[in-house]
């Protein structure tokens, strides 16, 4: 890949000035309240702020994860020593998401941004918390496996990269009648990208009248053609208009050093992501919220088809959109005082199961004997978290609960919110279909009063 490494005249930085940087924000912030329809486009550098080094930048940056990956192996290979990091993490999935990162969570949230589309594999903005739905992954994720039978995703806790260019994990479907083999979502140079990722930002590019690039050097195809899209509008619409509330189209670039798309740019910015960002959100009046990690936890209570008085108890994680999601090492269930453990590494497919017998003896009042005591991969040194089951049932006895729980960062301790709390929150309503129910009860009702 050292081929790939730019020359010292294409890795020169370029810083605007605090006037012009404070001039360029504030034209960004009121093109964001005025367009109608605002997308992203991330890259590498958005990311090095989390620690992770980009591509591209060149010996001297001013980055604090030195030089690029390419940058490096092309020096290395001609003998010329490069300075180490000042700042880089081993292992990507440890990566906390940046202040850019958040920002466009906010965004999102408030309905400014209506859609990210990224060439970053590294999986930070899915774990930042950024809705899922409105999210491409052009170039895939780490974290994230699929069915090559079926199709159904896996999103796990830790890296599930292949081995070989088939991109074949070594996991199976647990998919019923399935047992496909498991591949990564890698997209390596030189393969197509994945169709449904692909045609939603193809859509969003074409509905675009902002588009936001943050970190790229816009030199990979196809994904640069979404930004140019929105780019090639905007020069059409400056060199037919009188007047400049006449351009209708804006591509704006924040990165330090110049892209291929510069000269179809229509607002420039030379600084970093986050100074860029911070200023943006003063300017908009809007707060950066604070990363926690949050994660979604599904127990299952299923009756034995051959046994009626004996329950199993199965446990998984699962992500916002309800893909199921890889996350503890270890989990032991504890009722009256014995304790079942079950024991997992990257090898296991979640979910653990327990079974419970007598389940007849197992009344309500009792259930809150049983507890679950769960240890996670540590990524983000999360202490353990016990559980009471009674605590958080939604339903009956025989019954699909989603709890939620959200580390908090900053003194590393796991928050539970209440069984109220948990039934009002937006993504376990829709993976447990609630609203639905709602609706269809209040109609019962109707039908019943009309009676």
């Amino acid at each position: 890949m050292a081929h790939t490494a730019r020359s010292k005249k294409e890795t020169k930085e370029f810083f605007d000035t605090p006037e012009e940087l404070n001039k360029k924000v504030k034209i960004l912030a009121f093109l964001i309240k005025k367009r109608k329809h605002f997308i992203a486009f991330t890259g590498a550098g958005i990311s090095t702020s989390c620690g992770i080094p980009d591509f591209r930048s060149g010996i001297n940056t001013v980055l604090d994860t030195g030089a690029g990956v390419w940058t490096v192996e092309d020096a290395q290979n001609k003998g010329i020593s490069v300075h180490p990091p000042k700042k880089c993490i081993n292992d990507m999935i440890q990566a906390i998401p940046s202040v850019g990162h958040m920002a466009l969570v906010k965004l999102a949230e408030v309905g400014y941004l209506k859609f990210l589309i990224s060439q970053n594999f590294d999986g930070i903005h899915r774990r930042s918390g950024f809705p899922i739905e409105k999210l491409a992954e052009l170039h895939g994720n780490t974290n994230l496996e699929v069915c090559q039978k079926c199709g159904k995703q896996y999103s796990r806790d830790f890296d599930v990269s292949g081995t070989g260019d088939d991109h074949i994990t070594g996991r199976i479907c647990v998919v019923p009648n399935c047992g496909g083999n498991l591949i990564d979502t890698i997209i390596n140079f030189g393969e197509w990208l994945p169709s449904v990722p692909l045609e939603q930002s193809e859509s969003n590019a074409e509905k675009a009248d902002l588009c936001l690039c943050l970190g790229s050097s816009l030199t990979v195809r196809p994904a640069a053609d979404l930004a140019e899209i929105v780019g090639k509008k905007g020069t059409q619409d400056k060199n037919s208009a009188n007047h400049l509330s006449e351009i209708k189209h804006t591509l704006c670039i924040v990165n330090l050093q110049k892209t291929e798309l510069d000269d179809d740019c229509q607002l420039r910015i030379f600084a970093k992501i986050d100074d860029v960002m911070i200023r943006l959100m003063e300017e908009l009046k809007l707060d950066i919220p604070q990363w926690n990690l949050v994660r979604y936890i599904q127990i299952n209570i299923e009756e034995d088809l051959n046994n009626e008085d004996t329950r199993h108890i199965k446990i998984d994680g699962i992500d916002k959109d309800g893909t199921q999601m890889t996350l503890f090492k270890k989990i032991s269930l504890k009722y009256k005082k014995k304790m079942k453990k079950k024991h997992k590494d990257t090898e296991v497919v979640e979910p653990l199961s327990f079974t419970v017998k007598r389940w007849s003896n197992v009344e309500k009042e009792k259930i809150e004997d049983i507890t679950f005591n769960l240890v996670f991969m540590g990524h983000y040194d999360e202490p353990d978290l016990t559980i009471k089951l009674n605590d958080f049932l939604t339903n009956d006895s025989s019954s699909k609960n989603i709890i939620k729980i959200i580390l908090d960062t900053k003194v590393g301790k796991w928050i539970v919110p209440s069984l109220n709390e948990q039934l009002k929150d937006s993504i376990i309503r829709k993976l447990l279909n609630l609203d639905d129910l709602q609706e269809n009860q209040n109609e019962e009702d109707e039908l019943k009063h009309d009676d």
